[in-house]
């Protein structure tokens, strides 16, 4: 019978996975890491896709209402 070492397996999964939640403990973090650079990079990507927004040739026809 196939079934009867899937279900083994299964079973045998879950035993192992069960104590897994119990066993986590939630992260505190104690300091705020500021990346400048990151920063820098993201602030300059908001600004080309703005860019690229106000460009665009669907920006410049104005609706008919």
């Amino acid at each position: 019978m196939i079934r009867r070492p899937l279900r083994a397996a299964l079973l045998g999964a879950a035993l192992v996975t069960l104590p897994l939640p119990v066993a986590v403990t939630l992260a505190q973090a104690q300091w705020t890491v500021f990346d400048p650079w990151n920063d820098a990079q993201n602030i300059l990507s908001a600004a080309r896709a703005l860019d690229q927004i106000i460009r665009s040739p669907r920006s410049r026809t104005r609706r008919r209402c």
